[in-house]
């Protein structure tokens, strides 16, 4: 959430947990491997969400057996990393979990689910009976939870810290730079020396040599120390005040680290100036809170499934105050493979 600007979990049943048992699975999903449709800023009003991922062809083919000889490239292309290691993925194809949304003619909203790998369908809600009304979904949402730090409009992600101070990072980067150019051709001499000077230049680079010889006279206009001008105050004092402008950027100020300015001694002042200090951390958390909200939701019913399921109970009840009428349907993960949980996200 801090560097990418958005934390994205989903909520699965993973029928292998507690051996054999089941249990809820949440799960950090990857931001480049999810897509929604443009223009929304809850991907619940979003018509289709799919959610990818990369997967041996050997581990596919032995799972599903209809993809023997279909794996390979498909040519869907994933964002990737910047990393330093060559990570090939030529024996790796792409697994598409695609979650969409139908009408029925009540008015209720239901949500399906159709796994597919290199245009073969490995499961489709759809053509479940018990699924075929009711959708893959009881409650008819898709089972992710999105908390971006900072909103953006259209979109449900934000933008994070490096989206923030990475333009004024970069000029205190380049200004220092500088600094440490100037800093080093002010420490190393460097001399002017005419041809005409006659000056030993193997005795005058050694600085173990005590004596330099010369042939002629030596005078200021063929011989002389090449000065390299200090930088000017000025331009000092813009760096530093590019380092303060970071600092009030991104709220790393000198009292929320222990710190005080020259003069403030007093400790129910300092614990004001850190009080002060701590409003983006307070609103970050709110925000946070928000979305651990959404995702106990989505557990809680996912849970009270499991508990109506093995008492013999209906799996549909009203909608709650929060609008969220049903529960994902344990049995659908057991008949869709338990490709919602096993590896989540798709992955065999």
């Amino acid at each position: 959430k801090l560097k990418q600007g958005t934390g994205v979990k989903g909520i699965f049943w993973d029928p292998a947990l507690r051996e054999g048992l089941g249990d809820i699975a949440i799960r950090s999903m990857d931001l480049l491997m999810l897509y929604w449709e443009p223009g929304v800023e809850d991907i619940q009003d979003s018509a289709n969400f799919f959610s990818l991922a990369l997967a041996d062809n050997d581990r596919l083919a032995a799972r599903w057996p209809q993809l023997e000889g279909n794996a390979g490239s498909s040519g869907i292309t994933v964002g990737q990393y910047v990393s330093d290691q060559n990570i090939d993925t030529s024996e790796k194809s792409v697994v598409v979990d695609w979650y969409y949304k139908r009408e029925k003619p009540g008015g209720q909203t239901v949500v399906h689910y159709c796994k597919f790998c290199n245009g073969v369908v490995l499961y489709a809600s759809e053509n479940d009976p018990q699924m075929a009304e009711t959708g893959f979904y009881d409650h008819g949402k898709y089972p992710f939870v999105f908390d971006p730090l900072f909103v953006e409009e259209n979109s449900p992600a934000g933008f994070g810290y490096i989206d923030v101070m990475k333009d004024t990072q970069d000029a205190i980067d380049r200004m220092t730079q500088a600094m440490d150019e100037n800093t080093l051709a002010a420490a190393k001499k460097r001399y002017l020396v005419s041809d005409t000077a006659g000056v030993n230049e193997d005795e005058l680079l050694d600085t173990a040599k005590d004596v330099v010889h010369l042939v002629g006279r030596l005078d200021e206009r063929g011989f002389m120390e090449l000065e390299t001008a200090p930088l000017p105050s000025n331009t000092i004092a813009y760096q530093q005040n590019r380092v303060a402008e970071l600092k009030e950027i991104s709220g790393n100020r000198d009292v929320n680290q222990g710190g005080a300015t020259s003069g403030l001694t007093a400790a129910s002042a300092i614990a004001a100036l850190q009080e002060a200090g701590s409003k983006l951390s307070r609103d970050m958390l709110k925000s946070s809170y928000r979305s651990f909200c959404k995702g106990m939701l989505l557990h809680h019913r996912l849970d009270a499934a499991v508990l109506r399921r093995r008492a013999g109970l209906p799996h549909h009840r009203p909608a709650g105050r929060h609008g969220v009428p049903g529960i994902f349907r344990a049995d659908a993960a057991a008949a869709a493979g338990g490709e919602r949980g096993r590896r989540g996200a798709g992955r065999p």
